[in-house]
């Protein structure tokens, strides 16, 4: 699914006009026809309060009131500076509204919208839309947290009032919506923090855009992994494969001190599909990955704090025989670490997955990928490599991963609430699952392991840090419902993401 900027969904918009019979009038009545379904498909019955701004965003709210109060609904349409002339199609639909027996009332009237929020079972900002960005004024401010109050269901059409769509900042505040429904395509800024704390779930509608047009005519770089993503990229499996078919991965994890990331990263590699998965490591983490994992090949080697030259090499050396390379989870920050990672910097013809220790490490190496590297920083791990602060890291978190990326030639997953994958060419894909139980130790070792258990069959660094962000956070998003955010454990994420992925699988037409 692509993610569009503001500038360009208008760019769109009107081109697309021009080709609808009745131009922006049809684009603006199916839009609020998709919106009156999703609504439907989330509330049934009871009132409803529409607040309307001036601009197409209101005209998508008249239509949404109309269809309602056609429903049989008691509508009442806010509207935010009713003395504004509302313009072309939206003056219309206002009409038509009105027509249907919609009330009508000044969004600044109080005491009816504080009566109403009471009663409704729904409430719909179309007050901003796309277009909207900076500060809101403080009446709207006002009434937004008169709309919190309410315990009616509450719906933004295209993105919250108060957030910049393109960027995602929230300057004063904005629109808290239960459900965001998004119109062809959902704006890049409502997948970015802290926007995404706004727009709760979020519906795309078809309104009848010609899709294949405006493939064909525009090189989108931003997408959103989605289902569909993930099944194209794990694609039916040829029945005749075997083990060397389907790539052997390498995993330099773990240590005397940390030998639980090694066995949490080993689980999030078998289950994402590798022929043949080994971990190389002291004779402690060993023992504690092959009781639980007895698919998985064990080659012992010493803790890093003991590796020496010679050491090195014969991991680098096995690390030449495969497919992908996981090097980092709880190896602890040594001189052989240093080298290692140095040394499979230069490797040409396999990928390597860098996280925790090994990113460390890099950040004290000179290197420059050669578009095998896929990194897996937290944000203080991306201020290590970046030099910048991690404040400075998550105010722009978007644009720092793309550019890191097209320096470093390597694909980067800058981990958080609103994980941004980024490779070199200047394309992006957003993470929209996941919840804030994600954020314990040992979380970051079953993602990493996802990503290199993938990159044993894939060969698209981009493709398998995404679909493992995605699988990773919806797994999270699955053991929540079960356990709440507080009780559910990492060890179990790598389980329920395979779960996931079958049940993906599974709706595949």
């Amino acid at each position: 699914m692509y993610a569009l900027t503001p500038e360009l969904m208008r760019k769109i918009d009107a081109e697309q006009a021009k080709l609808q019979t009745n131009g922006e009038r049809t684009l603006m009545y199916n839009a609020g026809l998709c919106a009156v379904q999703a609504i439907e498909g989330s509330v049934r019955g009871g009132s409803a309060v529409i607040l309307c701004g001036a601009g197409n965003n209101g005209g998508d709210g008249y239509v949404i009131a109309e269809e309602l109060c056609l429903q049989g609904r008691e509508v009442y349409v806010f509207n935010y500076q009713p003395q504004k002339r509302r313009k072309n199609a939206a003056r219309y639909y206002m009409h038509r509204a009105r027509s249907a027996g919609c009330r009508f009332r000044p969004l600044a009237d109080d005491k009816h919208l504080r009566q109403r929020l009471k009663e409704c079972s729904v409430v719909v900002d179309a007050v901003f839309g796309t277009g909207f960005h900076g500060a809101l004024p403080e009446e709207l401010c006002s009434i937004f947290e008169l709309v919190a109050e309410s315990s009616a269901y509450k719906v933004a059409i295209d993105c919250p009032s108060g957030i910049d769509p393109l960027k995602g900042t929230v300057e004063n505040c904005a629109f808290v919506a239960d459900m965001t429904v998004c119109m062809s395509y959902p704006m890049r800024g409502i997948y970015l923090l802290p926007a995404r704390a706004y727009v709760g779930k979020v519906e795309v509608c078809d309104i009848g855009m010609d899709y294949r047009a405006i493939d064909a005519a525009y090189d989108f770089t931003d997408t959103v992994c989605d289902r569909d993503t993930v099944r194209r990229v794990f694609k039916k499996r040829n029945m005749f494969g075997h083990k060397g078919s389907f790539g052997k991965v390498l995993l330099i994890c773990g240590s005397e001190a940390m030998p639980g990331a090694a066995v949490l990263a080993l689980s999030g590699a078998l289950r994402m599909g590798p022929g043949l998965c080994e971990l190389c490591a002291p004779d402690k983490v060993i023992a504690a990955a092959s009781a639980k994992f007895p698919e998985a090949l064990y080659t012992r080697v010493p803790d890093t704090s003991q590796w020496s030259d010679d050491d090195v090499s014969k991991l680098v050396s096995r690390a030449e025989g495969c497919a992908a390379v996981l090097c980092g989870c709880g190896l602890g920050n040594s001189e052989g670490t240093k080298k290692l990672v140095q040394a499979l910097c230069s490797l040409k013809d396999v990928r390597v997955v860098f996280d925790a220790d090994g990113i460390n490490a890099l950040g004290e190496c000179e290197w420059r990928g050669d578009g095998n590297i896929l990194l897996t920083p937290h944000p203080k791990e991306f201020s290590r490599l970046t030099k910048r602060g991690v404040d400075e890291i998550n105010s722009d978190r978007y644009e720092l991963a793309k550019e890191f990326a097209a320096d470093k030639n390597a694909v980067v997953l800058l981990k958080g609430a609103d994980t941004v994958v980024a490779d070199p060419s200047g394309r992006v894909c957003l993470n929209p699952t996941g919840n804030a139980g994600l954020a314990k130790g040992g979380s970051g070792d079953v993602l990493a392991g996802m990503c290199v258990g993938i990159l044993g069959w894939s060969s698209s660094l981009l493709d398998a840090a995404s679909c493992a962000a995605y699988l990773h956070g919806a797994a999270g998003d699955l053991l929540k419902s079960r356990y709440s955010e507080y009780g559910y454990l990492t060890g179990e994420l790598a389980e329920t993401a395979a779960r996931v992925l079958g049940d993906t699988l599974k709706d595949e037409k």
